[in-house]
């Protein structure tokens, strides 16, 4: 998908209509580049993230669940949102779907104003009005308390974008560590990439001294692997 991209073929004649999973861990690096202190996350952003996904998933269940791993993401590695892993998810949810739900107006200036608002995003996000109309999949994730009361075999782990990122907060909000957290992951039958996601979002929430020590030795490439994690931190953390 990369080469043909570089050949001039738009991001949307790149992608297939899929929404499993690995679409999370496939747009990984450009969520961490919308991680940086004193950046509001704009039209511009969320245009480029949708791009990003569309390279490989073409589907608008997967570009609304990509921009909400981006942002829970991104309050956890900036702590925004609040004190708690509980407030910063809820958050993030909430901010998303602020962008994409459909407004009820008071009056007949303020609905002017909405469509107005709405014709900007339009034209900003040309995804926008497909990603709306899965809105309704958001709603889950703005319940919090129903997310940590939800029993883990009532957890539906079907190796969709939406199923995988629920599972992977449940599992986050269900042990008390990295380690905990992405021990639960694999434990779960939710294929190869749930352990990823739990992964990431553990080490954005507990931070790299969490991770054991045997762990990190273990890695392949780790010298290089480290390098680019300082460069980041420096360039957009610092």
């Amino acid at each position: 998908s990369i080469m043909r991209y570089a050949t001039g073929k738009a991001p949307g004649e790149l992608g297939a209509d899929l929404s499993d999973d690995s679409v999370l861990c496939r747009i990984l690096p450009f969520s961490l580049l919308l991680c940086r202190r004193q950046h509001q996350f704009t039209d511009l952003d969320r245009a480029m993230l949708h791009d990003s996904a569309k390279l490989t998933h073409n589907n608008a269940l997967a570009l609304l669940m990509s921009e909400l791993y981006s942002y829970i993401l991104r309050n956890l590695v900036l702590h925004i949102g609040g004190e708690s892993l509980e407030e910063k998810i809820s958050a993030a949810a909430s901010y998303v779907g602020l962008f994409y739900e459909e407004e009820e107006a008071e009056d007949e200036e303020e609905a002017r104003m909405n469509e107005e608002a709405k014709a900007q995003h339009r034209e900003d996000v040309k995804d926008y009005d497909r990603v709306s109309a899965e809105y309704v999949h958001l709603l889950p994730f703005m319940n919090i308390e129903e997310l940590e009361n939800k029993k883990e075999e009532e957890l539906l782990l079907d190796s969709s974008a939406e199923q995988s990122l629920y599972a992977a907060l449940w599992a986050l909000l269900h042990t008390a560590s990295y380690q905990e957290a992405v021990e639960k992951a694999v434990e779960l039958p939710g294929g190869k990439n749930l352990p990823i996601i739990v992964s990431t979002l553990a080490a954005a929430h507990y931070g790299y001294a969490s991770i054991p020590k045997e762990w990190k030795e273990s890695i392949a490439g780790k010298e290089e692997a480290y390098e680019l994690a300082r460069e980041w931190q420096v360039r957009w953390l610092d």
